[in-house]
């Protein structure tokens, strides 16, 4: 269908860079043609886009619904009411009430709040629960991030002689709520400076309002660090007000972090910094978002408002359990998907993606529909279908598809909705599922249709990757912060081609690539989720992006792979690695494996691949440590098809000699006792990799084990985001609960890695198991 198409590339187009410009903006010539491209011809307002210092925000007062809300605010304090926050339980709905319960305390008032509980609440206002927190003295309820369609909720406060004033950003409804006030941007012209504000800068501006009323202008700045965390949480469109915002909190994390955002910082080993809105995308917010999605956030606005070290340090283990079982569980569920999907590949005929489980969780299947949104590029809405009357989904899109105005065309079918142009919310009754379900398809289908939705990748410069230095991407932060409405700098390169792939992270789930250009040049790339993606076959064109990364102190040049496509330079390619033009020797059958491995040995210099504990009489290498070989004996058996693949591009043999021995770590018993030793024998750091390679399994076993360890009460452990393990050796009681989830997680990986070596020791020839990669359909990402 024309609408689910792979991506089309627009090269940049020429420009001229006017002389005032240039006189007064500086810069390089690739730094002005792309102000130029982006809009900024004008000095003036290139230098606003540059420099916050240089914009002029808009008053408060520009908001909708202000003026009626201001004097019953100030009424409030001056009467010393109680003041009722009502927030939402994602980063924005949590840095929305620190922020007014911050703004209020330091004004004296009396407030409390409440963020709700997303299993028993969900999204919203549930009048249950409304109701018990008016039960302690709230006179006037103020929402934010939430409340625009909750006109129930709504008319039953105010029946009960409660003043509601409404600050949101959601779409709005056909019919609003009847609250004192609504303050909703959404009201405002399209290309109004305030429109694109997420509910934390909406709340940030009632602050700022009420400030200037009770005398305190300027006190309200202090708060910006949460403003800029919310806003970009949000994925919120940089633009006007919401990108100055956005900059100037920024700049007050770097230079003076708040407790808690310093200790989240440090947990992962982040300098403050270098802290910019992918290190908020990356680590903070998924953190903070898996407390709201798995447990309570009510402590969140606690925690980021708070400077006792204790209550940091506590909550802080909280948020890193509780996102590392958020990893595991999406992990589950796009897993699950994807089995859905290969069982049942007609899904794919449809431009929605409509999918739903009984197990699912509802706090993940967001998460996991944006991946699948990324894989498939068409709208995904993922269902926990567990409870037999009411199914509950979140929805994702991609530009030029409305999703939360394709659900609200169906709202006769649904229980609940709201969101966003790229994501919503969404509860059905389990009678209306498949009349949903087809219906949107069919929605989907003609918006598609109409807008002659084409998806495109805009490439701001073609370079080659030689050009690439600190020094030119130091110039272009001056874009920053990136996001919606100011999309991260594009890069092309042409004519590459793959000379080695290496795994990374906890689950593998993340490639290091060696590319090589025509000129003989290698680079080293970053692929995010490279394993859930086909790889180029021949010679390609990369589209990338770049960056400096400081990771453990340590500075670098780090070039990211976004999408590829097939090279337009018609040149010979390189025979493909590890498929074509090798010679197959099959040994495992051998009875002795011993004898025949010193007669390859004497007639040839050969490499022998082998990991864990084996018998073998020769030097060896693994995975990590291996060279360009002529000769390749493969001794044991590697664990997965994605290593074999990797180690064998790496050696690029002529000949491969097939044995298939075991390691003793092939029994998980044995892995699992021998990890535990060395974990009590080491030095308190054990690289993931590293130990699967020692060991024979995979990284994502190792971690789980990890893990496992930790949940047992062996270990304390801290781990970042790639491939450490840090640990300290303490007895502390066991969380028998997670003990049993990790021990099945273990089991399942173990499962998948003698599944391989079976297939390994039991398929007819061993040259199909370099077939199975080539094999591999490919699919395009955006």
């Amino acid at each position: 269908m024309k609408r689910l198409y792979t991506p089309e590339w627009v090269a940049p187009h020429p420009v001229d860079v006017p002389d005032q410009l240039r006189q007064e903006i500086g810069g390089s010539d690739l730094f002005l043609q792309m102000l130029v491209r982006r809009g900024y011809v004008d000095p003036q307002k290139a230098r606003v886009f540059l420099d916050p210092s240089y914009y002029q925000p808009c008053p408060a007062s520009q908001l909708p619904g202000l003026d009626s809300a201001l004097p019953r605010i100030v009424q409030a304090i001056q009467n010393h009411e109680q003041i009722g926050i009502w927030g939402d339980f994602d980063v924005d709905g949590q840095t929305s009430t620190a922020v007014l319960l911050s703004g209020f305390r330091q004004l004296g008032c009396d407030t409390v709040y409440h963020v709700p509980v997303r299993g028993p609440e969900s999204h919203g206002i549930s009048i249950p629960y409304l109701e018990n927190f008016l039960r302690t003295g709230v006179s006037l309820l103020i929402t934010c991030d939430t409340g625009i369609s909750a006109n129930n909720a709504i008319e039953y406060a105010q029946s009960h002689g409660v003043d509601v004033i409404v600050t949101d950003h959601h779409t709005l409804p056909q019919t609003l709520p009847n609250a004192l006030a609504l303050i909703d941007p959404q009201f405002l012209d399209e290309d109004h400076p305030l429109r694109t504000l997420s509910g934390v800068g909406v709340a940030y501006k009632l602050i700022e309002a009420v400030y200037a009323e009770m005398g305190k202008t300027g006190d309200e700045v202090t708060l910006l660090d949460l403003v800029a965390l919310g806003l970009i949480a949000d994925v919120a469109i940089l633009t006007g007000d919401a990108r100055y915002l956005a900059q100037r909190g920024l700049l007050q994390i770097r230079n003076c972090p708040r407790t808690s955002l310093a200790a989240i910082l440090s947990e992962n080993q982040v300098q403050p910094e270098t802290v910019n809105e992918t290190v908020i995308s990356y680590v903070i917010a998924p953190r903070l978002n898996a407390v709201g999605r798995l447990g309570d956030a009510n402590p969140i606005v606690e925690f980021l408002l708070t400077e006792d070290p204790i209550l940091v340090a506590a909550t802080c283990n909280q948020i890193e359990g509780l996102n590392s079982d958020r990893k595991i569980k999406s992990d589950e569920v796009f897993k699950s998907a994807q089995a859905m999907i290969e069982s049942e590949p007609r899904l794919l005929d449809k431009p929605l993606l409509f999918l739903g489980h009984p197990e699912w969780p509802t706090g993940v299947v967001g998460i996991v529909a944006s991946r699948l949104v990324n894989l498939y590029h068409r709208p995904v809405i993922l269902f926990n279908t567990g409870d037999p009357q009411i199914a509950k989904g979140s929805a994702r899109s991609v530009d030029g598809i409305d999703i939360t105005s394709a659900i609200a065309s169906h709202k006769d079918l649904l229980v609940s909705y709201g969101g966003h142009p790229m994501a919503a919310g969404l509860a059905v009754s389990t009678e209306n599922f498949d009349s949903l379900k087809y219906e949107l398809i069919q929605t989907i289908d003609q918006i598609a249709t109409i807008s002659d939705y084409h998806p495109t990748i805009e490439i701001d410069a073609q370079v080659n990757l030689s050009e690439i230095n600190f020094q030119l991407i130091d110039e272009l932060q001056r874009f920053a912060p990136f996001g919606p409405g100011n999309p991260p700098i594009l890069f092309s390169a042409t004519n590459l081609e793959i000379e080695s792939i290496s795994s990374m992270g906890r689950s593998k789930e993340h490639e290091t690539i060696l590319l090589s250009d025509s000129y003989g040049n290698t680079f080293k790339v970053v692929w995010w989720q490279a394993s859930e993606m086909p790889h180029p076959s021949s010679r390609f064109d990369m589209a990338f992006s770049a960056a400096i990364s400081t990771y453990k102190g340590k500075t670098q040049l780090q070039i990211e792979w976004q999408d590829y496509r097939d090279c337009e330079v018609e040149m010979t390619s390189k025979r493909s690695k590890g498929q074509t033009g090798i010679n197959h020797l099959d040994l495992r059958a051998s009875t002795n494996p011993v004898s025949e491995l010193r007669r390859i040995i004497s007639e040839n210099e050969t490499l022998i691949f082998a990991e864990g504990s084996f018998s073998c009489p020769l030097q060896t290498v693994n995975r990590e440590n291996a060279n360009p070989s002529r000769n390749l004996v493969m001794w044991t058996v590697p664990p997965s098809l994605g290593i074999l693949q990797s180690f064998i591009n790496k050696v690029k043999p002529q000949n491969i000699h097939w044995f298939a021995l075991s390691a003793d770590e092939e029994n998980l018993g044995i892995l699992l006792k021998r990890l535990g030793s060395a974990l009590k024998s080491g030095p308190g750091e054990l690289i993931y990799e590293d130990a699967a390679t020692r060991f024979a399994t995979t990284s994502a076993l190792i971690h789980q084990a990890f893990l496992w360890f930790a949940a047992r009460g062996d270990i304390t452990l801290q781990s970042d985001e790639r491939t450490h393990g840090i640990y300290t050796l303490v007895s502390h009681p066991a969380n028998i609960q997670q003990t049993e989830l990790l021990q099945n997680q273990i089991q399942i990986l173990h499962n998948e890695v003698y599944a391989f070596r079976d297939y390994y020791r039991k398929t007819p020839s061993p040259a199909s198991l370099l077939a199975e990669e080539a094999k591999r359909p490919r699919k395009s990402r955006a």
